[in-house]
């Protein structure tokens, strides 16, 4: 799964969404939108890529959003996490290399 905390971000992360489209290793994308003061909105697939959006009522800072993020993807037994910031831009092979 590749975990992605976003803070009033919605145009860097549809930036690197676009790369993540690109990478045809198929995983999931878990966004964290941090109480963005418009609500992250995604649809349900970017590529081959399924795609869930938790949402933080108030910001609470990265690292808030980023643990949000590792019991969420824990509670569902992933055995691999990679992380991107919205903005980064994910290199094509990126999960299948670091798997």
């Amino acid at each position: 799964v590749l975990l992605i905390p976003v803070f009033d971000g919605a145009s860097a992360l549809q930036r690197s969404l676009a790369t993540v489209a690109a990478d045809e290793e198929s995983f999931d994308v878990l966004v964290v939108d941090d109480g963005s003061r418009e609500p992250v909105v995604l649809p349900a697939r970017v590529g081959c890529h399924e795609t869930t959006v938790l949402r933080h009522d108030e910001n609470r800072g990265v690292a808030h959003a980023l643990n949000t993020g590792l019991e969420w993807i824990l509670a569902r037994g992933y055995d691999a996490v990679a992380r991107l910031d919205a903005g980064d831009l994910n290199e094509p092979g990126r999960m299948a290399a670091q798997r």
